[in-house]
């Protein structure tokens, strides 16, 4: 249900009043993989198809149809539940990538081979240049539910900034950036 209310949300924004699971609903964005024309959109027929017979079995696909209209009655279970929420997160990165505005397609011009090479050259000379920096994680990694119970209490608390060392791992002491902007970096 959040799923197609946030989706209509969206497609109100752009003039359109279709939800997830509308059949002529477009779910597609230039830069977004959940957008991908075989993402979202695959995703629409294979929980929306039609469930007429009662089944008691166990799923691991969460039919829409078939949950809404008491066909599916054994669908709480892991399995679906984290198909859900990892469609839910997709929808709001399609969301989001449709706010931004696609690249302008790039220039095409009669570059003589000369300067093909020349950048070719800079390139390689660059690259041979590059050294690895040395990364230094010295991060307690608790259990993944304890990571997860205190990164959602930071986001609760708003705090970002203690999520930007958590996710980055880097040392409070860098100054690379003001503190301000580090925690800004984690805002969703």
């Amino acid at each position: 249900m959040m799923i197609d209310g946030a989706t209509t949300d969206i497609n109100q924004s752009r003039g359109f009043s279709n939800g997830f699971f509308s059949s002529n609903v477009d779910v597609t964005a230039w830069d977004s993989l959940a957008g991908h024309e075989s993402g979202l959109l695959k995703l629409t027929e294979l929980f929306n198809k039609g469930r007429v017979k009662t089944n008691e079995n166990k799923i691991t696909i969460p039919y829409r149809n078939g949950i809404l209209h008491g066909k599916e009655l054994n669908y709480d279970n892991k399995i679906v539940a984290a198909k859900l929420w990892a469609l839910l997160f997709a929808v709001r990165d399609w969301g989001v990538s449709l706010r931004k505005k696609p690249l302008e397609e790039r220039k095409t011009s009669n570059k003589s081979i000369f300067e093909i090479l020349a950048n070719h050259h800079e390139f390689k000379k660059f690259a041979a240049d590059w050294k690895p920096r040395e990364v230094l994680i010295d991060f307690n990694f608790d259990t993944t539910e304890d990571t997860v119970e205190l990164e959602i209490e930071y986001l609760k608390k708003k705090n970002y900034l203690k999520l930007y060392f958590r996710w980055y791992y880097l040392d409070e002491n860098d100054v690379s950036m003001a503190l301000g902007q580090k925690g800004g970096t984690c805002r969703c």
